[in-house]
């Protein structure tokens, strides 16, 4: 059973989509494992034993998303804080800040199919998944 941290994106994509993120800079540093999510932010486990925060930005529905900011946790045994827009506060360092503008990642419509299917079970029928997809998708366009 697939788990969606963000909309219709799994572990492994969001994974995926952070160390592309991070390949594009100086920093050697990797993620590992997603550590604990919570709406548009994830905390990962990297390749130097240290946290690193990720926000995202989910403009255009369930099937994209953009990476806002990826900040490293200096002391992960302190409280850290951040603004809204994205930029970090106490307690972290920053990787990378896009804002709004960072590149997009989208998913499948068959990913998108599982995800509808994973989120509203038995409720819906197999051509209201295959609609819920097509206006997912045309959102995301």
């Amino acid at each position: 059973m697939n788990i969606y941290p963000v909309k219709a994106f799994t572990k492994e994509d969001l994974i995926k989509i952070v160390n592309e993120e991070l390949a594009n800079t100086r920093f050697r540093v990797r993620v590992t494992a997603i550590n604990n999510f919570d709406d548009f932010n994830c905390l990962f486990d990297t390749n130097t034993d240290k946290k690193i925060l990720v926000q995202f930005v989910c403009r255009g529905g369930a099937a994209k998303i953009r990476v806002r900011a990826i900040h490293r946790i200096k002391n992960h045994r302190k409280p850290y804080t951040y603004l809204f827009n994205g930029q970090g506060g106490k307690n972290l360092e920053t990787l990378i800040y896009n804002g709004e503008e960072g590149k997009c990642y989208s998913v499948s419509r068959n990913q998108l199919n599982s995800y509808f299917s994973f989120k509203y079970g038995n409720q819906v029928s197999k051509e209201q998944l295959d609609k819920l997809s097509e206006v997912a998708m045309a959102i995301a366009a």
